[in-house]
């Protein structure tokens, strides 16, 4: 699966989304009977059905709701997103949760936008941005295949601020999503 996370922020301009913020709120209070119906499925089965239904139904939204351009690029996103999920065993609450702060914040975002300063300080309240974000983007990170690199530069780092040292990184990321990935 492929994807890029600057292709999602050029939603975040968009004026279109306004209607997709309130379909997820629909869709994640909302009682389906469908839902509620587990009589000969496996929870696994249940959780893949339930994580695709609400997939396919927020992208069906999606694309009444936005341009081609930009329904396409969320709808290439959710489906993605979805399937790491899935593979992920991301349970529904979970992914349905994470989806429906991503779809409000999109809306947010593209009526008020963050500016950030030349620093800030992280927001934790009234939503920990951190702690979702490390929910939001745990299925996309395939830990056994992740690695660290550079530990004897930490092992340093510690050692100096042990001493009582000052220690300064620079450092750059692309996405807002890099300090969670």
């Amino acid at each position: 699966m492929h994807f890029h996370l600057k292709s999602i922020a050029l939603l975040l301009a968009s004026n279109q989304l306004s209607t997709v913020d309130s379909y997820v709120r629909t869709l994640t209070t909302k009682k389906n009977s469908h839902d509620l119906k587990m009589v000969t499925k496996s929870d696994e089965e249940t959780r893949v059905n339930s994580i695709t239904k609400f997939t396919n139904k927020l992208c069906e939204k999606v694309s009444k709701s936005v341009d081609s351009k930009n329904s396409e690029i969320l709808g290439e996103f959710l489906n993605g997103y979805s399937n790491c999920a899935i593979k992920g065993s991301v349970d529904f609450q979970t992914y349905q949760n994470n989806l429906q702060i991503f779809m409000k914040m999109v809306s947010d975002n593209k009526t008020k936008p963050f500016e950030f300063g030349l620093f800030h300080k992280a927001i934790r309240a009234p939503l920990d941005l951190y702690e979702w974000g490390n929910s939001f983007f745990e299925p996309l990170i395939e830990l056994d295949k992740s690695f660290l690199l550079g530990e004897k530069n930490v092992e340093k780092i510690e050692r100096y601020l042990d001493k009582g040292e000052n220690v300064f990184l620079f450092a750059n990321h692309q996405t807002e999503a890099d300090p969670q990935v």
